[in-house]
């Protein structure tokens, strides 16, 4: 699995971000990815789909995350 972070990718939050309201396990959206190796990460209310918040965040303050493809969920279900 590859671990390396670039725009677009979906990350999670490591730890709380007291400061913007933002708690451990947020979801955001990586926006730019910076040459000193931080990432701008946005912050997206999911019910109007405004912002909360854009950060600058560190490799270790962000996870990410990984989504199963749909064809395994299209499989049919065999009885035991």
């Amino acid at each position: 699995m590859n671990n390396t972070i670039q725009p677009l990718d979906v990350v999670a939050l490591t730890n709380d971000l007291k400061e913007y309201h933002l708690p451990r396990g947020m979801v955001g959206a990586v926006v730019e990815c910076y040459a000193n190796g931080n990432y701008e990460v946005e912050f997206v209310n999911t019910s109007t789909g405004a912002t909360i918040a854009l950060v600058e965040l560190e490799f270790d303050q962000i996870m990410k995350l990984y989504h199963l493809p749909t064809s395994i969920f299209s499989r049919e279900l065999v009885a035991a």
